[in-house]
């Protein structure tokens, strides 16, 4: 889904919750598609929620202003007996 802000910005926050996560056998990346191309996160930071859940919160800051974006995930595991779940994942512009 495409986010059109009401004012162009640099900074964009994505924030993340994974569950049944597993480091050694599970990868998650968030980035952004906009008119000026694609941007990977500036900063990534995981929180451990406990119970195998993690909260993963990617921070973008972006050379230039942004109007509108659409957010892209990719996830990967090394085996498909061992899935990992987004539960939820929330954005905020800033």
């Amino acid at each position: 889904t495409e986010r059109l802000l009401p004012a162009p910005t640099t900074t964009v926050r994505v924030t993340v919750s994974l569950a049944n996560w597993d480091a050694s056998r599970h990868m998650f990346a968030t980035s952004l598609k906009h008119a000026g191309g694609t941007a990977a996160a500036s900063v990534v930071q995981d929180v451990d929620l406990g119970d195998g859940r993690i909260e993963r919160t990617s921070l973008f800051t972006l050379g230039a202003p942004i109007s509108a974006f659409r957010i892209v995930s990719t996830g990967t595991t090394t085996t498909a007996l061992d899935l990992f779940l987004v539960e939820e994942r929330v954005d905020v512009e800033l």
